[in-house]
């Protein structure tokens, strides 16, 4: 019986879709044993009880994550599959299969694995054609995109012939004659190992899913200066032009995988998205919808990002008679709504810097303005005074806070 538990535990590595089994069988054990301690007889069996209790509790609670991981991973698959064919290759299951042509040396290192059934790269080695092939195809502007080789990778075939041992390989390349080209057949697993590209110097790096990003930059001798703990100083965010995701590389669940959109509250998500949208021109933002190992995931520094996503006027705000809220538009500029009247706000006096009202014209409603105020508490309050049209006068200051 122990031996099958574990080829189930195997299968369910390879299959997301047995994962759902493996949790049921798991349950069906506990509440079995919980029914038969109850009825031992044996003293102190209320404490048992309650110390099995809680254990089906906590087990519960693990296939309850484990169940919220498979639908991550269907969602992922099923997005993947919007994509047949990556760069250049073909999805076949939860697999990428593609094609590279090199010329010896390689400059591969292989393995293979414990049941000699498979053999993987387990490193690209610099100087051999197979790290330009990569240079090439990491280059931004590369005229063609294909799939690059990384460590994980599976050679299917060289040259046409099955392979599933190094000394395979090694057997079809020796044969071959001076000046010919290997052509591999590899395939990646969807949810493998992914390529992290930070700006140059640094070098691009092949880690796990669940590598931490700090790591990750780190490894890749990429530089960043960490002034908190909470990702709140800015200092170490870093952007995905891909997707338009933003990573705080300071926080523990910044990982190669995570997509920050989907992980992030609701508001810290749509202020986010604003701040990108606008900066990339794109009214119609939309966060990342999962990760995909067959584009690399490549970082760079937002400093601009973080100056407007920090800009105090920005949010939602409640005074006494009701509530506005100050938001951007693709042009990058601010903008004061309430109650579906909206209007741009503009300095009310470029020439006077200790003015710092801003100001909209609602149109056929008046004006209103706006300043940033000092607060007596930890929060920032915003004053604002309202004129209808046709009078001459402010009306009195309200204050106002954010929520």
């Amino acid at each position: 019986r122990k031996s099958k538990h574990f080829a189930m535990v195997r299968r369910i590595r390879w299959r997301g879709a047995a994962v759902l089994a493996a949790s049921s069988l798991c349950l069906s054990g506990l509440g079995t044993t919980w029914i038969g301690s109850r009825h031992t007889g044996v003293q102190n069996g209320d404490v048992r009880m309650v110390g099995l209790a809680a254990s089906k509790k906590a087990a519960i609670e693990e296939a309850e994550k484990t169940l919220e991981e498979f639908k991550e991973m269907k969602k992922d698959y099923e997005k993947m599959r919007t994509r047949p064919q990556p760069r250049n290759g073909k999805r076949v299951g939860n697999e990428v299969w593609f094609d590279v042509k090199l010329s010896p040396p390689l400059g591969l290192a292989l393995d293979t694995s414990v049941d000699g059934e498979a053999v993987g790269v387990s490193e690209v080695v610099e100087g051999g054609s197979a790290f330009e092939y990569n240079k090439n195809c990491l280059r931004q502007d590369a005229e063609e995109k294909r799939i690059w080789i990384q460590p994980g990778d599976r050679v299917l075939m060289v040259n046409g012939v099955k392979t599933k041992t190094t000394e395979e390989v090694v057997g079809v390349v020796s044969k071959m004659k001076e000046g010919e080209k290997v052509v591999l057949k590899l395939s990646r697993q969807a949810r493998g190992p992914i390529q992290v590209v930070f700006p140059e110097p640094a070098d691009p790096v092949v880690v796990r899913g669940s590598t931490k990003l700090v790591d990750a930059a780190r490894a890749a001798g990429h530089e960043v200066i960490y002034r908190c703990e909470d990702g709140l100083c800015g200092s170490c965010w870093h952007v995905s032009e891909l997707t338009g995701d933003i990573y705080q590389l300071c926080i523990e669940t910044s990982t190669a995988a995570s997509l920050p959109s989907k992980a992030a509250s609701a508001d810290f998500g749509e202020q986010i998205g604003g701040v990108v949208s606008a900066l990339s021109g794109n009214n119609q933002w939309k966060p990342g919808e999962s990760w995909d190992n067959t584009e690399p995931l490549r970082l760079r520094p937002c400093p601009e990002i973080y100056e407007k996503f920090m800009n105090p006027h920005l949010g939602k705000w409640q005074y006494n008679a009701g509530s506005y809220k100050v938001t951007r538009d693709d042009e990058d500029r601010l903008i004061y709504v309430e109650n579906n009247v909206e209007g741009f706000l503009e300095p009310e006096d470029d020439d006077d810097p200790t003015n710092r009202w801003l100001k909209a014209d609602l149109a056929e409603h008046g004006e209103i303005r706006i300043r940033l105020s000092k607060s007596l508490g930890i929060s920032i309050d915003m004053e604002s005074q309202y004129k209808p049209q046709g009078s001459d006068e402010w009306g009195e200051i309200r204050t106002a806070f954010k929520y």
